[in-house]
């Protein structure tokens, strides 16, 4: 090793005599708690923040401890992960019953505070911190937003900063390696390759940077063997279990996101000079500490770490950079950089001690405010602040777990992480990193779009016919996000057999929307010759929210928030709905085809079809009432039905009498309440009961759309007049004052009321008509 004055760094004993009575050790402590400290406060601001790529990590352990082996789900094995090294350190607290998620944040946090003491180590001597590196750069390594994220965030990353780091300090040395210090970083990078597929690159530019010199050149054979004896072990035993255990020569994810082209290229150098931005004053820092001690240190010092750093860079640019928030895989490039900040941090305080200038301490300190400014203004830093969909697939997650969990259907997600994590439920990975097939049948445009998220085999995900669906994000989604998803919806049959059910988790996380498989499959509605069994759950596709009632899926409904099922295939015939519990008060509302149906004088709860038609329909109660419905049956009857309809009455208009539509709706009310009036293309025909001179109409219908109230003596037409949507959401009332002069002065026995521009789902509330 070189003496203290070839290096720049301070002497320990010189600095720890200038701070007076205070001991070495006392000093030790006080770097020690000012770094844990520092990283705490700084690492706070980022909580609860967690990747969703962790909880995928966490899942391999999770089903590691629970003995169904390295593997994300049921059936072929597949390495959807990137870091075995990682989910094995999470296994032992896993096992023994512990979070893994706290362990996963306590092994990310001492990384990172791992990191910030080694870069303060001075390169010879003593393992003792020095306060001159401390300040200089250790404090901008605690500083940097991505470094304090991603010490909380339950991925590798805040473990792999102190595993680097302390690689790093062995591979600085005054003079050709050592054998002892080859190991010692041999070991350590070795770990680093089998905590991250791409952590070789970082071995690679470590020893690019190390053999690059002169001293470097001079490698006895021992230190040679030493330095590539564990990651070259590593790495082939890894190799050999990947192929015996899954089969393949590479991981999954490498098939899923890799692609080398142009535009992933340009996309990398894009993300990397974006990236670059936040941590510009660190890159000039580095390199004027580069600058002012290129001549006073041995280049085996220098070079390793600046290397490691441009050669990281250039990889992550040439495989298209990362979509995580916070720079996930940029801030693998700050230990390195940080490293050197603290040579010429030293150097200088070293000159001012001389001098007894406070110059230097002045500079780091106006340097470090601006540098954590950058820090908090960055937009991906605030989005790694703000990113908390993760969470959501913790109630909604355990809420499928507990109602489901012994039947074990088939959940398909988007985002692997969070609801299979908390579900336990076995899965389908519909972007492919967790799915052997979905990566080796790549759409047309693979390698052109966001990486990792370009992926999809409808057709292979159809096939399966998975039980639950849930796009996008860990709480599902009503309209679908990626490609597969687009193409799933797109399908007749799609709408079919799938059906939004919204889950209501624990609060204050928002509801759940997740597509239940409607028929067949673990979950979906029993078919008998004389009645169907339907689960209690597919009313939650209105307003209303499915939520557990013990261990059990139930839908709750209210008369703000009414219950909804849509497109239910009836065979036709007489049927009578009853529900599980009994409810006294319960209101049914009946559409055949998105089409109110004809109201018959017989019991309200039993309806007539003509034919096999695809029967809505919406239960509600009388305000101030709630109750969970368990279960839904239709059950063939002679009861004298209430309501009829079929095919061909959606062809015709809907009839009713003025004194059928006198109740008017509180304002907001459902579109698709069950005492709104759902109108097809014909509209909705009221009966006047006689000529009427009209005034004016009040009407209530759903806000979004435009209306048109016709008025008719006989079957001429002597008026009109339209009524413009509302911006407030639900059933709303619109006034129509500017009555046609005919009307009000001859009268018409009959108001027909259209639909005209909007989404075509057209409802009316109430009419009222004023003479």
């Amino acid at each position: 090793m070189t003496s203290p004055s070839t290096t720049g760094d301070a002497r320990p004993s010189d600095s720890r005599a200038s701070a007076g009575i205070l001991s070495g050790r006392a000093i030790d402590l006080l770097l020690l708690a000012g770094v844990v400290g520092a990283l705490l406060l700084h690492a706070s601001h980022y909580y609860p923040f967690f990747s969703d790529d962790a909880l995928i990590s966490l899942r391999y352990t999770q089903r590691l401890c629970a003995g169904e082996g390295l593997t994300w789900t049921e059936g072929r094995p597949v390495e959807g992960y990137t870091n075995l090294l990682w989910v094995l350190l999470n296994a032992p607290a896993t096992c023994v019953g512990l979070d893994p998620m706290w362990s996963a944040r306590a092994l990310d946090f001492i990384g990172a505070a791992v990191a910030a003491l080694v870069i303060a180590l001075p390169v010879q001597g003593a393992w003792r911190p020095t306060w001159e590196r401390a300040a200089t750069g250790s404090a901008l390594f605690l500083a940097c937003g991505p470094v304090a994220a991603w010490a909380i965030a339950g991925l590798e990353h805040g473990f792999m900063f102190g595993v680097l780091a302390l690689a790093l300090h062995f591979t600085r040395e005054a003079g050709p390696p050592t054998t002892r210090n080859a190991l010692r970083a041999g070991l350590l990078f070795g770990a680093l390759a089998l905590l991250r597929a791409d952590g070789v690159v970082l071995f690679a530019g470590a020893t690019l940077g190390r053999f690059l010199t002169q001293d470097g050149r001079r490698v006895g054979l021992r230190a040679a063997l030493a330095w590539f004896a564990f990651p070259v072990t590593f790495l082939l035993a890894q190799l050999a279990f990947r192929w015996s255990y899954y089969g393949e020569l590479v991981p999954n994810t490498a098939v899923a996101k890799v692609s080398f082209s142009v535009h992933r290229l340009v996309q990398g150098l894009e993300h990397v000079a974006t990236g670059l931005r936040p941590l510009s004053l660190l890159l000039i820092t580095a390199g004027f500490a580069v600058a002012l001690v290129w001549r006073r240190v041995p280049r085996t010092v220098i070079v390793p770490p600046l290397v490691t750093a441009l050669v990281w860079m250039v990889y992550l640019a040439s495989v298209g950079g990362d979509i995580f928030p916070g720079w996930r895989q940029l801030s693998l490039a700050i230990v390195p950089l940080c490293l050197l900040v603290a040579d010429g941090g030293a150097t200088l305080f070293a000159r001012d001690a001389e001098t007894r200038s406070p110059k230097t301490a002045l500079l780091l300190l106006s340097i470090l405010v601006a540098h954590l400014t950058l820090q908090f203004r960055d937009a991906e830093n605030r989005r790694a602040k703000n990113e908390l969909w993760e969470w959501d697939g913790l109630p909604i997650g355990t809420t499928l777990r507990q109602a489901f969990g012994s039947q074990r259907p088939l959940l398909a997600v988007d985002a692997a992480g969070a609801l299979p994590y908390w579900s336990e439920l076995p899965s389908l990975d519909m972007l492919g990193l967790n799915d052997h097939h979905i990566p080796r049948h790549p759409p047309p445009n693979f390698g052109r779009g966001v990486i990792g998220h370009e992926l999809g085999d409808p057709d292979y995900v159809w096939e399966r016919a998975p039980d639950l669906i849930a796009f996008c994000n860990a709480r599902g989604n009503r309209a679908p996000c990626f490609f597969a998803g687009h193409a799933l919806v797109r399908r007749r049959d799609f709408k079919r057999d799938y059906q939004l059910v919204r889950v209501r988790g624990a609060q204050p996380h928002p509801v759940g929307e997740i597509y239940f498989r409607r028929e067949g499959g673990r979950l979906g509605i029993t078919r008998e010759a004389d009645r169907l069994l339907i689960p209690g759950y597919f009313l939650g596709e209105g307003l209303a929210a499915a939520h557990l009632v013990g261990d059990t899926l139930a839908t709750r409904i209210t008369a703000d928030e009414p219950g909804q099922l849509d497109r239910l295939e009836v065979p036709a015939g007489t049927w009578k709905v009853t529900t599980e519990p009994p409810l006294e008060h319960l209101h049914l509302g009946f559409a055949c085809d998105g089409v109110s149906s004809a109201l018959l004088d017989g019991a309200p709860h039993v309806i007539r079809l003509a034919e096999k038609t695809p029967l809505d329909l919406a239960a509600g109660l009388p305000p101030g009432a709630a109750a969970d419905v368990h279960r839904l049956t239709l059950v063939r009857t002679d009861e004298a039905p209430g309501a009829s309809c079929g095919a061909k009455h959606t062809r015709h208009a809907v009839e009713r009498r003025l004194a059928d539509l006198s109740s008017p709706p509180a304002e907001g009310a459902y579109w698709a309440a069950p005492g709104a009036v759902r109108l097809g293309r014909a509209g909705l025909r009221v009966d006047l009961g006689g000529p009427t001179r009209i005034r004016r109409v009040e009407l209530s219908a759903d806000n979004n759309d435009h209306y048109e109230v016709q008025f008719f003596r006989g079957s001429r037409l002597i008026g009109k007049v339209t009524a413009p949507p509302d911006p407030l959401p639900g059933l709303r009332t619109r006034k129509l004052d500017a009555i046609p002069e005919a009307v009000t002065r001859e009268g018409a026995d009959t108001l027909v009321i259209l639909g005209r521009r909007g989404d075509r789902s057209y409802s009316v509330g109430h009419v009222e008509i004023a003479k």
